[in-house]
């Protein structure tokens, strides 16, 4: 007799989330925060015209990387080097 195979669960395929559905997923958060993580090179976008949209693979390893981190000090940090390396002339 073969052995049956069960399926526990089925990966759902990976969505691309606007901004607006990051941000809630985010605790609320607007997508203009949202947008600052993008540009500062924290998340991770794919562009869609002028669009940007997260998949979920993304943002779920996006959440896992900063469990317990505070992510405003670290978008700050982030700004503030991006800031000052276009200041000294470098392209970022």
């Amino acid at each position: 007799m073969a052995k049956e195979r069960h399926v526990v669960a089925e990966v759902p395929a990976d969505r691309l989330l606007s901004t607006d559905e990051v941000g809630k997923v985010l605790g609320g958060t607007d997508r203009y925060f949202v947008n600052r993580l993008i540009n500062a090179g924290m998340l991770r976008a794919l562009y869609v015209g002028r669009l940007k949209r997260v998949p979920t693979s993304v943002l779920n390893r996006f959440i896992a990387e900063h469990v317990g981190r505070d992510i405003v000090k670290e978008l700050e940090a982030a700004e503030a080097s991006r800031k000052a390396a276009r200041a000294a002339g470098a392209v970022v």
